[in-house]
């Protein structure tokens, strides 16, 4: 008992700053949702999707604001929820929900900066990709069509993520074009859709994107001296059987940028026409010649580590 206290109290300051920066992440955002909102997409009755693009639709056509008409949707999916999900979770995602709503409203009065929809839609996509990544950085949600799906995916075994977010958004892109009665207007919806999905995967899985080479061939040694004197690229050999023929065939690996790709097509080309290749894409690539790997350790991780120690010690007091 003793050790969890001790552990708790060392903990206790580095939680609640950790609690406090998602919270101060999750404000930047849901203003930042708010900015983009108002300065491109509702005043063009741009519907990019969600409860949002659907509050886009129904304050076109009735007195009810955007924020409002969001936060009453979001009731009873939070029903919902708090049957399936865990209760921190249902607490920072009302708490998200209910900033959302009140700063959607709150800069309600801020003029559209461009009637052009190409540029409004493109603005408010990347805008709204950008603050995506920022709340999911805060690991917060501001429920919605985000969190519906996650429970229709739990009750739908059959139904993937992906499958289901592009349903929920197609269907709201569609009613967008039936009420507004513009097929533009809805396409312009679908762009803003596509760029905050894009911009957003981006910015949460990195810019160190890769290619992973694995070569199949019978001259690993010309194959690996080309790549690492012409490209200044490691390369990895691995053991490897061809089940058909029972013979043993060695197995490069290799990672390079994606601009790289033809440059090493063209060298296993020139060195081994027989070989046999396979490209696969890498999210992230930690290491030389890529990103930097992290080697320090949380205050946390630490003290966990100094707790241990004293607890499995002889003199511990655990």
């Amino acid at each position: 008992m003793k050790l969890i206290e001790k552990i708790k109290t060392g903990f206790a300051k580095e939680e609640i700053l950790s609690f406090m920066k998602r919270m101060l992440l999750m404000c930047v955002a849901n203003v930042g949702y708010a900015l983009t909102l108002r300065f491109f997409l509702s005043g063009n009755r741009i519907a990019g999707g969600g409860l949002t693009g659907l509050g886009v639709i129904v304050a076109s056509f009735a007195d009810i604001p955007i924020g409002v008409f969001v936060l009453l949707v979001d009731i009873p999916i939070f029903i919902w929820a708090a049957f399936v999900k865990d209760r921190a979770y249902i607490v920072t995602t009302v708490v998200a929900a209910l900033v959302y709503s009140l700063t959607t409203d709150l800069f309600a009065f801020l003029p559209t900066l461009t009637d052009n929809l190409l540029i409004a839609s493109i603005c408010g996509g990347v805008s709204y990709g950008v603050f995506v990544a920022v709340m999911a950085r805060a690991d917060c949600s501001t429920g919605g069509t985000d969190l519906l799906v996650k429970l229709l995916v739990t009750k739908l075994k059959s139904v993937t993520l992906g499958t289901a977010y592009l349903l929920v958004d197609g269907l709201i892109v569609v009613t967008s074009m039936v009420a507004f009665k513009s097929f533009e207007l809805g396409m312009y919806a679908a762009v803003v859709i596509a760029l905050y999905s894009y911009v957003s995967d981006l910015i949460i899985r990195g810019f160190n994107r890769a290619s992973i080479f694995y070569i199949v061939t019978d001259r690993p040694e010309p194959v690996a001296d080309a790549i690492m004197a012409e490209m200044d690229r490691g390369v990895t050999k691995l053991s490897g059987m061809g089940m058909y023929a029972k013979a043993e065939r060695a197995v490069l690996m290799t990672v390079v940028r994606p601009r790289e790709v033809y440059k090493i097509k063209d060298i296993v080309k020139r060195c081994d026409p027989r070989a046999f290749a396979v490209l696969c894409s890498a999210n992230e690539v930690m290491g030389e010649g890529f990103s930097k790997i992290d080697y320090t350790r949380s205050k946390k991780d630490a003290a966990l580590e100094k707790q241990s120690e004293r607890a499995l010690a002889p003199d511990g007091d655990g």
